[in-house]
């Protein structure tokens, strides 16, 4: 619905005007088209049934139509105002590669951690699965990205990002100052690792991005105890 007024007087007290008007005619044209439609609809109520609301049965009803119709507006133009971020593995930069490590826990207690590296084209260079046994998931996560970043120097890697999907993780590997905890010496053993001539980040993604991370970790509970590593990326993810 369109308005052609004259309004007259300092800008901004006409786009004030402007902007009160418009709300009151968007919200009698809800009001208009919700009412016409309710009277229509309990007409032929009363025809057929010959049973129908009192007015203020009606009054509330129209009401409660255009306030839930108000709502859902709101809702549709905050989603069209949100902005959609893809999540999926990113490649590093050229000449780094990256490491993605998991841990895996069953119910019974039965941990085992796994992990892959690509290149910046996304190509496997190596992955890798340990059978843990009894121990904790964070116990798991952390041998994950200790054989991870071991293997990564074995094999000769120099520029590396590595990538875990725990947040309690990444702070522990990242804090400067480590309270005594039963992890204390693996994290230590990981950062003295870090530490090695090598130039190496690490950070924190979504769970989303580190399939193929988690895919190792759980594989790795079906082979026998100990580690293993392979130079071919799995069938099931190719």
């Amino acid at each position: 619905m369109e308005i052609d007024l004259a309004l007259k007087g300092p800008q901004r007290i006409r786009i004030f005007l402007w902007v009160g008007i418009k709300k009151v005619v968007d919200e009698w044209a809800c009001l208009f088209g919700v009412a016409v439609w309710k009277i229509w609809f309990w007409r032929n109520q009363f025809i057929f049934t010959h049973n129908a609301p009192c007015c203020t049965q009606m009054v509330t009803e129209i009401r409660s139509w255009v306030h839930n119709i108000h709502i859902a507006r709101a809702c549709l133009n905050f989603v069209r105002a949100s902005k959609i971020k893809e999540i999926g593995w990113q490649a590093p930069p050229e000449s780094f590669f990256k490491l993605n490590t998991d841990g895996s826990r069953l119910k019974n207690g039965l941990a085992s951690a796994g992990g892959l590296v690509r290149n910046c084209s996304g190509k496997w260079q190596f992955r890798f699965g340990m059978n843990i046994g009894l121990c904790s998931v964070t116990s798991a996560e952390l041998w994950g990205l200790f054989q991870g970043l071991h293997l990564a120097w074995d094999r000769g890697i120099r520029y590396l990002v590595a990538e875990v999907d725990s947040q309690y993780i990444f702070q522990l590997i990242s804090s400067t100052r480590t309270k005594p905890n039963a992890h204390l010496s693996l994290i230590n053993a990981i950062k003295e690792l870090m530490n090695t001539y090598w130039q190496i980040t690490i950070k924190h993604i979504y769970r989303e991005a580190n399939f193929a991370a988690d895919f190792m970790a759980k594989l790795a509970g079906s082979l026998p105890l100990g580690f293993h590593d392979f130079d071919n990326p799995p069938e099931s993810i190719g």
